[in-house]
Order: structure tokens, then sequence, then C-alpha cells
């Protein structure tokens, strides 16, 4: 109970997950002047877009914030009032749609985000002066014309859904633009029932791996210290959601090839390729114990990690080694851990699901250096150690805990709605194995009375979208 309300009252509470894992009561008065003015705007705006284009005024598109929102419950709420809607939905295809296209699927997107508060405003009504100034205009005017404000829109749902930002209507953004707000009801319970669990056990200081986010941050005295990318598991290799503690960091280590990598990866390939091994810089030694790599004739596949004589793979240290040149260990069941990479490209994907389970982190050395300042009273320079390859390991005298955690939907601390992608599927499961729990969540967040205006608002804004789209 004591951790509990110290975390309550921490300034990482109030500027995140006072939006996120701990709501206090939900105030609806404040979710109604938050959320009704936003759907009364977009009322407005749909009445003006029905008005012919010689007397339609400019409309300046996200003008105005989209909803924010100052935690989960709220955009429960917000969703359910959605719900009583029909739902626009976009054809599956692979048909990508860009800036000054004309298709019938663009105003069904325009629709689908004035809903969700992406776009402020139906269209624009452009000044020019040019030969083709009418065309241009009807073009304008047209629901299914792919305007600057509309991409602007789509960029701005692009970037809170963790898809490309790049203005495109492509088959992800259709996707996620395509789920419903039932759906989204209850994937915000599950979040709420994550974080709730998440805030129980936070302290003072603590890493945060999110999965489906591809996003490392560490927590100090409830200042956000650090932020990075990382790479973690594929879909055929999860990284697990576990809690740990970083105890010591190791420097230029060497990797002892797990039996499940060996098998599946390496050697099939050594099989079809018996230069593989040098090219990888791979050894093979006998027994766990050993250092001495076994000679080339005596190798013997039928003793890969089996019997009393058994070899393995083992990769030395240096450059290019498979785990950088640093590995931050961790005791857990599933002995997953975080380290640097010698494949730092990966980072430059969108998606990046590309490891065996382990956690690579973008920015290793920036990470070790700030939990060292921490643990240690005295500065840790790391650059002698870097300057070799010899493996070195330095434990933390305070180690911080690690929480490698699932969220698939929160606020950030502008009070922006995030959503991710189910990478796992596990919010499917999930969704069956906690319905109770969910359904509770979810009655605490009904519409209240005051939102019986803004349902109405709402649907004066899905029927003139319906409206614009018949011109």
């Amino acid at each position: 109970m004591y951790c509990r309300a110290f975390f309550y009252r921490t300034f990482f509470y109030r500027a995140f997950f006072y939006r996120t894992a701990c709501p206090p009561k939900t105030d609806h008065s404040d979710l109604f002047s938050h959320t009704l003015s936003a759907i009364l705007f977009l009322f407005l705006t749909s009445i003006t877009a029905s008005v012919n284009a010689s007397s339609r005024p400019a409309i300046t598109p996200l003008d105005t914030e989209p909803y924010s929102f100052k935690e989960l419950q709220q955009a429960i709420g917000f969703y359910q009032t959605l719900n009583t809607l029909p739902w626009p939905v976009l054809r599956k295809t692979n048909k990508l749609l860009r800036l000054e296209d004309n298709h019938p699927d663009l105003a069904i997107m325009r629709h689908q985000l004035l809903l969700l508060g992406d776009l402020t405003a139906p269209y624009t009504t452009p000044h020019n002066t040019s030969d083709n100034a009418a065309d241009t205009d009807t073009k304008a005017n047209s629901a299914e014309y792919f305007d600057q404000h509309l991409e602007q829109a789509l960029k701005h749902f692009q970037q809170r859904h963790g898809i490309k930002v790049d203005g495109i209507l492509g088959p992800q953004s259709r996707k996620a633009l395509n789920i419903s707000p039932a759906h989204r009801i209850q994937q915000l319970a599950l979040n709420i029932h994550r974080q709730n669990q998440f805030a129980d056990k936070a302290s003072q200081r603590f890493i945060q791996v999110n999965i489906p986010e591809f996003r490392l941050r560490l927590f100090d005295q409830n200042e956000l210290l650090l932020e990075m990318k990382t790479i973690v598991g594929r879909k055929t290799r999860k990284t697990p959601v576990f809690d740990t503690h970083i105890q010591a960091l190791v420097i230029n280590p060497s990797w002892n090839v797990p039996k499940s990598i060996a098998f599946k990866d390496i050697l099939p390939r050594w099989q079809e390729d018996p230069e593989y091994l040098q090219r990888k810089n791979l050894q093979v030694l006998a027994g766990w114990n050993s250092s001495r790599p076994v000679p080339a004739e005596e190798i013997d596949l039928t003793k890969m990690y089996q019997g009393n004589e058994y070899q393995r793979l083992w990769e030395p240290p240096g450059m290019g080694n498979t785990l950088g040149r640093i590995k931050f260990i961790s005791r857990s069941q599933y002995a997953i851990y975080l380290h640097d990479t010698s494949a730092p490209r990966l980072f430059d994907e969108h998606n990046r699901a590309f490891s065996s389970g382990c956690i690579r982190v973008a920015e290793a050395r920036q990470l070790a250096d700030t939990l060292l300042s921490l643990s240690e009273p005295e500065d840790v320079s790391l650059e002698p150690i870097l300057s070799h390859s010899r493996t070195q390991t330095l434990p933390l005298q305070q180690p911080v805990n690690l929480h490698v955690t699932y969220w698939t939907a929160w606020i950030s601390p502008k009070g922006t709605l995030n959503f991710r992608e189910d990478l796992y599927k596990r919010d499917r499961w999930q969704m069956q194995e906690h319905q109770q729990q969910l359904a509770e969540i979810i009655d605490k967040s009904s519409v209240p009375a005051p939102l019986e205006t803004a349902q109405v608002a709402l649907r004066q804004v899905h029927q003139q979208s319906l409206d614009t789209q018949t011109e």
C-alpha cells in the first residue's frame, strides 16, 4: 500500500501515469469540456462543408487541438460514444493513395479521421488564380480529393498508431483505421488493467521496455532520463513480459550461443556452407567451462549441445560481436537480457521485431554511462575498457529494476491517445482471460449524461460526412 501511495504522489505519475496507469476517479465534467468542444467544432465545420463552393469560407484544418485525454478511462467514454454510430470501413487493398489523388476511399478515410479527431475540418478551399483554378477548387471541395490537410491528419493518425509517418494511405493505415470502436474499448480496458498492475510495482528508478512500441525508457526520481529505440523478438521468438533488475554490465562480452539458436539458425547454414562459422567469427568449444577451441578434425555435429563430451558454439569478444560491446546482466527465468548490437542499421526500420528474444538497445553506451553514474559514487569511464577487447564485468552497486511490458494503448504526457499493433496477439487471448475485470473497468467508463449532447453532435458529424460523400 505504501509503495502504491508513494507512486501516486510522484511527478512521473502526474506527468505520465496520471494519464495512463492509475487514473483517479473520472471527472466527467472535465471529459465533457475536452470532448464536447471538439465535437461541436467538427459539427459546425461539417455544416460549413455542405454550403456550395462559391460561398464556403476557407477553413484551416488542425487549428485546434485534436482530442486529448487525461486517462484511458476517459478514452473509453469517447469510444463508447463513437460506438453508437455505424463505423465506416475502408476496403482491403494494397492500393496506395497519396497527396493530390482522387478516390472514393478518401471520402471514407476523411470521415474516419473526422470522427477520431485527427482531422478537424472536412476540407479547405485553396486560393488559386491560375487558369485551371475552377478545376482545382472543385477537386479541393471534393471529399474524395487528397488535400494537404487530409495528408497532415493522416500523418497525425500514423504517428499515434506507430505506423510509418509518410502521409500515404497504405495497408497498415487502412487496417488501423478500420478497427472498430467496440474493439478499441476492449483494448483500452485491457491496457488499464495492465497499467494498474504496473503501478503497484513501479519504483523511483526503473527501466521500462515496451515491446509493441519498440522503445526503452529510463526513469529516476520521477524524471525521464533516457529514451531510445529497441529491437525485440520476432513473432516466432517472442520477447516475454517479465520483471527483473539489471545488476551488472559486461564490457566486451563474448557470446555463448544458445542451443535453440544454434540448431535453428547456425548449424543448418554451416552444413550448407563449410565457411559459415569462419565468416561469422564463431568457434566450437568443448564443454561449458572450457575456452579451448575444438580442432577442426575433432568437431562432431552429433555432440553439439548433448552428451558427456558435448560441443558448443562460441563467439569471442570484439567489435563485430553479435552482442556488440556492452551487455546488461539481469536474472530471469527466460535468460533474456539487454545488449548492444553489431548491426545498428536495423534501428532504422520502423517495425523492429528481429531478435531471437533478447532486447537490443540503440544507445547501449549512453545507457551504460547513465546506469554507472546513478550507481557509483565516483565517475567510472568506459573508455579505457572499450579501447581493447578484453571482457570485464562491472557490478552495479545499486541494481536498477527492469520492467518489460506489453502496452498497446496509453496516453502520452501531452494527452495524445496512442495505440500500437498487437504484435504477438497477446491482446486477443488476454481479453478472453480477463473478461470480468475488463467488464468492470468498462462499466466505470459508461457515458455520463452530459455526453448525450456530444453523442448527438457526433451523429450530426457522421451524417454530414455521409452527405458530403454523396454530393
